[in-house]
């Protein structure tokens, strides 16, 4: 049954996190455009700026959502391919490697930040769900 209620507890913050994609974009482009030390990013358009991480942010929940090895394993080769597709467009808007890199750092701590909030507003949680779901997002 505790299998059962992890999976379940996963799926039920794939849900969340699809519901704050958005709350989740526009921190991550404002904490960007506050950086000094990015510049890049001042010239795109927020659809230019956001380009393929909605899909990114869609296959980390599906990765969480998924009930057996083969999901996990779509949802981790769409997440990979998707932000692959990122970085290249990055390349081609004229962006540095170190940019792109420090940019994707910035998404990486709102996505943790919304973890981390999630799980305090959520103190039932099994003690193992959240470090799944950290470990995921760092793969």
């Amino acid at each position: 049954m505790k299998e059962t209620e992890i999976k379940g507890a996963l799926s039920a913050l794939a849900t969340h996190l699809v519901g704050c994609r958005g709350q989740i974009l526009a921190r991550w482009q404002q904490s960007v455009e506050r950086d000094p030390e990015l510049t890049s990013s001042s010239s795109l358009s927020r659809a230019q700026f956001n380009d393929h991480i909605p899909q990114v942010l869609d296959a980390f929940a599906r990765r969480l959502q998924a009930q057996d090895p083969l999901e996990k394993e779509v949802a981790f080769a769409e997440e990979k391919s998707s932000a692959a597709e990122h970085g290249l467009q990055r390349w081609q808007q004229g962006y540095h490697q170190r940019e792109t890199i420090r940019e994707w750092g910035h998404l990486h701590y709102w996505l943790l930040q919304e973890l981390d909030d999630y799980a305090r507003s959520h103190p039932q949680l099994q003690d193992e769900v959240m470090p799944i779901a950290r470990r995921a997002l760092v793969r």
